[in-house]
């Protein structure tokens, strides 16, 4: 491996890590790295220790977005015009939004986070890391499955090529693996430099991701490419000497290769290019609040996002009052490093308050949609707005 720093988002705490007053003074922090690799083009984010990221208190819960709920039947739909019937085994399963749509009988979870693992008690569910011991588990039980999926997972475990083999080892000889994950792509078009944080360990492209499969048994066989989280893609692998036949929606994977290519992923150059547009981004988003000068600004949206923007641009509770945030787990706290308070939305007087910034500007349109006041509107994605 040759790996060469492109990006430094300076120090920076748990992205997810909210927490209470008192314990500001054990507050932990780190430094944001990330480093391309010249040989396998795998782009690859500097962590800290996973027990730290996922654990019985995690915050993040599939279930609370709408988005989402309709994305996984969408992506259920998909699975089951692949394989009639499938035993399916779910990756990170949280609050098991996606497993829902199979029967208890045909699916189980992986889920390392205990308060979502106790969630999916009514399926075969290991509260574990997927790792070798997980699936010497899985093993033991006596099952293999037609569908491993994974939705914003593989992306957050060390060591990829050990995590493809042991899907590998859990699979029919005709199976599939699925998973989601941001594309790198998009990721550097928009300029979303807040997709980079702690539990992302890698920012897949489709040249990485297809040197992975030829180097652990599988081929990449297609990909589909989604709006959720800011630009996802779901890729499908298959055992190397296994067949398969795409449904409509995915793209050959040589094609998205040409695509990756003519943008250049393979480059390290354009990953210089990228680092400098972060610089911008984030002296513009600077200067464009200070415009506001004396009006109210909060932000909608507790989220690792608004954790690493917040931090990398210096953004506190002197120029944000407060975030809104649907998740309980989250009110009544501070966000990470900054500690700028966290309430409940039906706490927020919309009057008071006419400039918001998006600190979950994936969810845009659900967000905007249901709030019916017009405030000022703030992204930063893919440069820095008010959104009309």
């Amino acid at each position: 491996m040759y790996l060469r720093e492109f990006l430094d988002l300076g120090q920076q705490p748990i992205a997810n890590g909210f927490l209470l007053k008192e314990e500001f003074p054990k507050e932990i922090f780190y430094n944001l790295k990330c480093y391309y690799d010249e040989e396998t083009h795998l782009v690859s984010i500097h962590q800290p220790d996973k027990n730290l990221l996922f654990h019985d208190s995690y915050a993040y819960k599939t279930g609370l977005s709408q988005t989402m709920i309709h994305h996984f039947k969408n992506a259920t739909t998909d699975i089951k015009q692949l394989k009639i019937n499938p035993r399916v085994l779910e990756i990170g399963s949280n609050d098991g939004t996606f497993i829902r749509n199979f029967s208890p009988e045909n699916a189980a979870c992986v889920e390392p986070c205990k308060n979502f693992a106790e969630i999916t008690n009514n399926y075969r569910t290991y509260n574990s890391f997927w790792n070798k011991e997980t699936v010497e588990k899985i093993l033991l039980d006596g099952y293999f499955y037609d569908v491993v999926f994974a939705a914003n997972c593989i992306s957050h475990i060390p060591n990829p090529y050990e995590t493809f083999r042991n899907v590998y080892n859990v699979l029919k000889s005709d199976g599939l693996f699925i998973i989601e994950d941001p594309s790198l792509l998009h990721t550097l078009n928009n300029v979303s430099y807040d997709q980079i944080y702690d539990e992302h360990a890698y920012l897949f492209s489709t040249i990485s991701l297809e040197h992975i499969a030829k180097n652990t048994g599988f081929t990449l066989v297609g990909v589909k490419h989604l709006s959720v989280h800011g630009g996802t893609n779901r890729y499908i692998f298959k055992k190397t000497h296994a067949t398969i036949q795409l449904i409509n929606g995915y793209t050959p994977t040589q094609y998205i290769l040409e695509i990756e290519k003519q943008f250049k992923l393979d480059c390290f150059e354009t990953y210089e290019i990228f680092a400098n547009k972060v610089e911008k981004s984030k002296s513009n988003l600077i200067n464009k609040l200070i415009t506001y000068g004396d009006r109210r600004i909060i932000c909608y949206g507790a989220t690792a996002k608004s954790t690493i923007v917040f931090n990398y641009c210096g953004i506190g509770p002197e120029t944000i009052d407060f975030i809104v945030d649907t998740t309980i787990s989250k009110q009544d706290k501070y966000s990470p490093g900054k500690h700028i308070p966290v309430i409940n939305p039906i706490e927020w007087d919309r009057k008071d308050s006419d400039v918001v910034f998006l600190g979950a500007w994936n969810y845009q349109n659900e967000i905007i949609s249901k709030e019916s006041f017009k405030p000022t509107w703030i992204t930063h994605v893919p440069i820095v707005r008010v959104i009309s």
